[in-house]
């Protein structure tokens, strides 16, 4: 009987370790994020830009920094990814690089000057497959560029594809289960304004097997990630106001699509906004504002399981090993007015599987979801080569990061009135309490008004 006991109690014990999840918010000072991946050991690696070079860092899973570095001059990195034989490459303008696991630079190539790299992904033969677009003075000002790299980093094919005469833009490519290739993005024609999301198929040589187009009723969306599901692709979209996922099948017809009231999105300063899907067959995502941001969790067909706010300007969202998520983003945040000017921080939040945590939280999110109807009809792709790879040596330099616990800064404030009668409202903007107080130590409730407003600027 004694030894049934202890069989239950060991039990007990192991499934209450397997339940803890640890939680934080911690700060590093100076830097912009864009892009983060789960390391190859139990941290992440983190990739951005710093006084106007590419920055890596390498951080263990309590966020502390292990290393980091600045590589190149007038470098953003876009994206970056953990590869198959425990390093990693990264993306950025026109350059490909790979480290190893101690920031030591393997390879570096440059593919053309006129192209920014937003996505990469390792291919089934431990290649790469890079997209972006190019840029051109002339129309159309941009178009829609995928190479192909071998795992040593050399250039097997390139291709140009535009459907729009203005701007043709992707951000993101993924190889599917034949092989082959899906982009998406989006094209522009203009004039009038006519935006479109797009999905191309592409074999593995590079040659374009069908496409797809989506008009929205929004002028400005822009599918940055593409999921690759058991019967289809599920797309994550940002908007200016809101979240969009569209579930289409295999040929890319629409199945589902819904719209989610989340923060208004910028793609052009989050490039790399992602969906993730988590152990238990759902998805989380992440919407970016500098007035604070939201994250949701959604079941398979879109419906909101919980939402939240956040206090920080979102990046991306990852599942962690203990079932929570590592949630990374910039700072300091948008104020109702901006008086002060704080450096770049990039903001790390480690949440429980409900996604809470402790600090820097905004309560609960409020994201609703509404249903859409999206049609997909076929595009005309015109397709071209173009692009040449070089190898480089970029400048890498080891540089030292401040972090701390906390959690990112507001930059501004609420400006005070001028009123013949000094009045002072103290600490403003304050995170509960405050002071109001006029000249002769009286306020009467009969001659003023008071209004609050919160970080996004709502009364």
């Amino acid at each position: 009987m004694k030894k049934l006991y202890a069989i239950i109690l060991f039990a007990l014990i192991g499934t209450y370790a397997n339940t803890q999840q640890i939680t934080y918010s911690k700060v590093i000072d100076g830097a912009m994020e864009n892009a983060v991946t789960t390391a190859v050991d139990s941290g992440y690696v983190i990739a951005g830009t710093i006084n106007g070079q590419g920055l890596v860092i390498k951080i263990d899973s309590a966020a502390n920094v292990v290393w980091s570095e600045t590589i190149g001059n007038n470098t953003t990195f876009n994206d970056v990814i953990s590869t198959n034989d425990s390093c990693y490459v990264l993306v950025g303008g026109a350059l490909c690089i790979k480290i190893n696991s101690f920031g030591n630079t393997i390879w570096s190539k440059k593919i053309s000057d006129t192209l920014n790299i937003a996505s990469v992904q390792q291919t089934m033969d431990s290649g790469y497959i890079v997209t972006g677009y190019t840029t051109a003075s002339n129309v159309p000002y941009s178009k829609i560029f995928v190479a192909k790299l071998s795992s040593a980093g050399n250039l097997q094919w390139t291709s140009l594809f535009a459907a729009g005469n203005y701007e043709n833009e992707a951000f993101f490519v993924k190889q599917t289960a034949d092989s082959g290739f899906v982009v998406t993005g989006y094209y522009e024609n203009y004039p009038p304004t006519d935006m479109n999301i797009f999905l191309i198929k592409l074999s593995y040589t590079g040659v374009l097997l069908w496409d797809k187009k989506y008009p929205l009723s929004s002028l400005y969306y822009y599918a940055t990630d593409l999921e690759i599901t058991n019967n289809g692709f599920l797309f994550y979209l940002i908007g200016s106001g809101n979240t969009r996922i569209m579930k289409t099948d295999f040929s890319g017809n629409v199945i589902w699509s819904k719209e989610y009231s989340t923060m208004g999105s910028d793609y052009y300063y989050h490039p790399s906004l992602k969906i993730h899907k988590t152990s238990d067959n759902c998805y989380v995502f992440v919407s970016s504002s500098c007035g604070g941001s939201r994250i949701a969790k959604i079941d398979s067909v879109g419906n909101i399981i919980w939402s939240h706010s956040l206090f920080l300007d979102a990046v991306d969202v990852i599942p962690s090993k203990d079932k929570g998520f590592f949630i990374t983003g910039n700072g300091p945040l948008c104020g109702a007015k901006t008086t002060t000017s704080f450096s770049n921080q990039i903001g790390i939040i480690k949440s429980d599987s409900l996604g809470s945590a402790s600090n820097c939280y905004m309560g609960n999110g409020f994201v609703t979801a509404t249903v859409n109807t999206v049609v997909s009809s076929t595009v005309t792709f015109t397709s071209s080569l173009g692009g040449t790879i070089t190898q480089i040596t970029p400048v890498v330099s080891s540089i030292s990061l401040m972090s701390y616990l906390g959690c990112v800064s507001i930059s501004g404030g609420v400006a005070e009135n001028n009123f013949e009668t000094s009045i002072s409202i103290s600490p403003n903007p304050t995170s509960g309490a405050f002071q109001i107080q006029m000249d002769n130590g009286q306020l009467s409730i009969n001659n003023y008004q008071l209004s609050i407003y919160n970080v996004y600027g709502e009364k």
